[in-house]
């Protein structure tokens, strides 16, 4: 699990992950309970978790500094995304 002390939060991210269904404390939520984390590129991370709602979200952030991020978009997992927090994808990752 992914040590969060902090995200950075403007107009433009709250805007975006806004259209996706999603809000800052969703985010922070996730951020703080349970979650899988993939490195993805330009050294960009995959959250997978939880909200308090139970809502599975993916949070795609880059770091800023010391667990410090900044959350660049934020939607409902998919599919695929919630198998892995379930730890039922297998190694060749179908």
């Amino acid at each position: 699990m992914l040590h969060v002390a902090n995200l950075i939060w403007d107009a433009w991210n709250v805007d975006h992950i806004g259209r996706h269904g999603v809000t800052q404390v969703d985010v922070e939520q996730v951020c703080r309970r349970e979650h899988v984390v993939l490195q993805t590129y330009a050294q960009r991370l995959l959250i997978v978790g939880t909200n308090d709602a139970g809502n599975m979200l993916t949070v795609v952030m880059n770091p800023k500094g010391d667990d410090i991020y900044y959350p660049v978009t934020a939607r409902p997992a998919s599919r695929k995304e919630r198998r892995l927090y379930r730890g039922e994808l297998t190694s060749d990752g179908d």
